[in-house]
């Protein structure tokens, strides 16, 4: 008896679809794969759903949307053409299978309804306004939204209509609960989860437009493997930070790792994310938290791709799935990356099958005849290891042998300089340009000194000096003497680390701890000897919130220097920083439940700073409102810790966006409450004192300093800007001009 998908068992329906699948990629590898061959690999009762699955897949590789409108005749309108086209593309199909005429029929019909527009099928939301589909996959669906609300583009996942069940609505609740606890800067930001207007639930997320992994892959794209390996590296810092948070994707492929248009690497779609501390497979939260419906999943149910699935994963092991079936799935990846091709391969047998009897023997293979250095092919096979025991534990660890791989990757260099120099001097113009006067804290950085802390040869000029010029010349936004001069050096010295440790202080000044973190990765390759870069890049991973990471590589910095040099003094005292760090951020949920007066200054100074750097800008207003107001705070303190927290915390974040408007407007009514302190002290003073005194002229600049901050500006410009907060912030800067200049 035929059967329909509706019909088919879930091993049928999985086979189906890996038939089209490996279809479709022997299509794009250019094979001109023919249906009927590809219909003995399914049996009889499956045959014909094959066929009409087939048959549209064909039809939407042979003739896509801009095909079928390049074909048409100048004289004809678009419809009549497109009309057809298709029909001749009937009649051939008609012709190829006479027994199946009614399935012909009915995928032609199907494929030609898909490709009309039709505005019912677009959301209407009273807050979205729905742009276009970004991406579509078995259960959802990605739109490109304009907030009405916010004033800006956003991403919006949907389920598909046949796919809004109760058991995918909770997948979806999951992956929007799973992405808020991941504050990384390579996940998505997940900003809500509601419902739009008719009901139907969604996530909104950051859009974040660029290109993915696998589109890098592709032949055509000719990247080169060193730009994948740099993007697989980052990557991999964002699965690791969430293997520490014992969440593991279950789906980590190429398709799912992003490059935005900042050179930012983002890991997508966490639909099938886990909590391993959740008991089972059911990961069910209480009805009465949940906005969606609740319901648990099936246990043996087996998620996840299967070119790049891990043998227990492929099996539904369940209980056997933990943070090393992520790495095996990391992987698969660096052997595409190798290679050219995942582990599992289409051929004559199904993939599914092929992933269960962790059939490696040509994969490995294929990994030890690559070109890649002896290191990156152990890693990549050993993550492919069958048995887990013998895999990486986490993503961390391969995090810390790719380093070393990357070391001993053949050629001499992993960019190039002067190019790379130009690239990022125009990050520093742009970031000089569009900020003017900073309003970020300058860091207390290691090293700060560091063009002075080697001697240079005489031949070569003060890089000091060099770097100061090159300053100079960026404050005055000379791009052309710039580039020159920085040329100039690269010709003079072409392995100039002291220029380029400089840089990367100006970078990490700038906040900008991105690119300050690759630049010191890159310095790495290079020379792994120098301490400089390895103390530098704790500092970026620590700004990011990457705490082990920051102990790992302040470490690699102490071994790197003899016991004798005074810079090994610099860096103890930042490895403690980190351990410290590390410490509480492993304790903080205990720390948030306690009261901030029962925990010391240096504590919720610390704490403070700890959320800031993960981004829990909720929990470090916590901490910065306990330090303020705890006992142990002195008046002398008060003079530097309210301004700081008014510029450097509250001013930062008043205007973020990506937090929520109560945090936004509580971080706004801390703000007035200090300004208002330091306004009454200021007042005071000018009374009991007299004009003269520097007390309460200092308040006064700090009240004005507030008033020409972008983010106070921003925020008082904004329409959805609470009104008596607004009017609050005037009167405050309107009573500081006032005492200043007295009638």
């Amino acid at each position: 008896m035929t059967q329909t998908p509706e019909s088919m068992t879930v091993d049928q329906f999985r086979k189906l679809h890996e038939l089209c699948w490996q279809f479709e990629d022997a299509w794009h590898n250019g094979a001109d794969p023919r249906i009927e061959d590809w219909l003995t690999k399914s049996d009889d009762q499956t045959r014909e759903a094959l066929l009409a699955e087939l048959i549209e897949v064909e039809l939407e590789l042979r003739c896509p949307n801009e095909t079928v409108a390049a074909s048409v005749d100048a004289d004809c309108d678009t419809e009549t053409n497109q009309a057809g086209v298709t029909q001749i593309m009937l009649t051939e199909m008609q012709q190829r299978f006479p027994d199946h005429q009614h399935v012909v029929t009915s995928a032609f019909a199907r494929f030609a309804h898909s490709q009309q527009p039709q505005s019912a099928d677009i959301p209407q939301d009273s807050r979205y306004e729905f742009l276009n589909e970004i991406d579509r996959g078995g259960a959802g669906i990605v739109w490109r939204v304009f907030d009405r609300h916010l004033k800006r583009e956003m991403a919006l996942k949907l389920l598909l209509e046949s796919q809004n069940t109760p058991d995918m609505r909770r997948r979806l609740e999951l992956e929007a609960r799973l992405c808020g606890r991941l504050e990384h800067p390579g996940v998505v930001p997940v900003h809500e989860l509601s419902r739009l207007d008719d009901g139907r639930p969604y996530i909104a997320m950051k859009l974040v437009d660029g290109k993915t992994l696998a589109e890098l892959l592709a032949p055509a794209a000719a990247t080169p493997q060193r730009q994948l390996l740099d993007v697989f590296h980052r990557a991999c810092h964002a699965i690791a930070y969430a293997h520490r948070q014992n969440i593991i994707h279950r789906d980590l492929k190429p398709g799912n790792i992003m490059v935005g248009a900042f050179d930012e690497v983002q890991v997508m779609d966490w639909g099938l994310g886990k909590d391993l501390t959740v008991t089972g497979d059911s990961e069910v939260f209480s009805q009465a938290s949940s906005p969606l419906d609740s319901v648990n999943t099936l246990i043996g149910t087996v998620f996840g791709t299967p070119a790049y699935m891990s043998p227990e994963q492929a099996r539904g092991e369940i209980n056997r799935i933990d943070q090393r079936s992520d790495v095996f799935s990391l992987g698969a990846i660096l052997c595409e990356i190798l290679t050219g091709g995942p582990p599992y391969e289409v051929g004559t047998t199904d993939l599914h099958e092929q992933a269960r009897a962790a059939n490696l023997t040509a994969a490995m293979k294929r990994i030890e005849s690559s070109a890649a250095a002896p290191e990156l092919i152990r890693l990549t096979m050993r993550c492919l290891s069958v048995n887990p025991d013998d895999r990486p534990n986490h993503a961390g660890e391969v995090i810390d042998a790719l380093a070393l791989a990357l070391t001993k990757q053949p050629a001499n260099r992993l960019f190039n300089l002067k190019t790379f120099g130009a690239s990022l001097l125009a990050v520093m113009i742009v970031v000089v340009i569009s900020r003017g006067r900073s309003d970020s804290r300058k860091p207390d950085l290691p090293f700060r000194d560091s063009v002075n802390s080697e001697p240079i040869a005489a031949a070569v000029p003060d890089p000091a000096a060099l770097c100061r010029q090159l300053k100079d010349a960026l404050r005055q936004s000379s791009l052309e003497d710039v580039q020159q001069r920085y040329g100039d050096i690269l010709d003079k010295q072409p392995e100039a680390l002291y220029i380029q440790l400089d840089m990367i202080v100006f970078l990490l000044n700038k906040r900008r701890f991105q690119e300050g973190q690759r630049l010191c990765e890159r310095l790495i390759q290079i020379d792994d000897a120098k301490p400089q870069p390895h103390l530098h890049l704790a500092y970026a991973h620590y700004q990011q919130g990457r705490f082990v990471d920051a102990v790992n590589s302040a470490s690699g910095c102490l071994a790197r220097h003899d016991a004798e040099r005074p810079s090994k003094h610099v860096a103890e005292p930042w490895l403690k920083k980190y351990q410290r760090a590390v410490e509480l951020d492993r304790r903080l949920p205990e720390l948030l439940a306690a009261s901030t007066a029962v925990l010391s200054l240096d504590d919720c100074t610390d704490l403070a700073e700890v959320c800031e750097c993960k981004g829990d800008i909720e929990s470090a207003l916590h901490f910065h409102l306990g330090r303020l107001g705890h006992p142990q705070m002195t008046w002398e303190m008060l003079l530097k810790v309210r301004p700081q927290f008014i510029m450097y915390f509250a001013g930062r974040y008043v205007h973020d966006l990506s937090l929520t408007v109560d945090l936004r407007n509580r971080l706004c009514e801390s703000a007035i409450h200090e300004l208002i302190a330091m306004m009454n002290e200021a007042r005071d003073r000018f009374h009991s004192i007299g004009r003269d005194d520097a007390t309460a002229k200092h308040f006064l600049t700090c009240i004005d300093h507030s008033r020409a901050a972008p983010g106070f500006q921003a925020f008082v410009n904004d329409d959805l800007t609470p009104q008596n907060l607004r009017q609050a912030l005037q009167s405050i800067w309107q009573e500081s001009e006032r005492l200043r200049n007295p009638e």
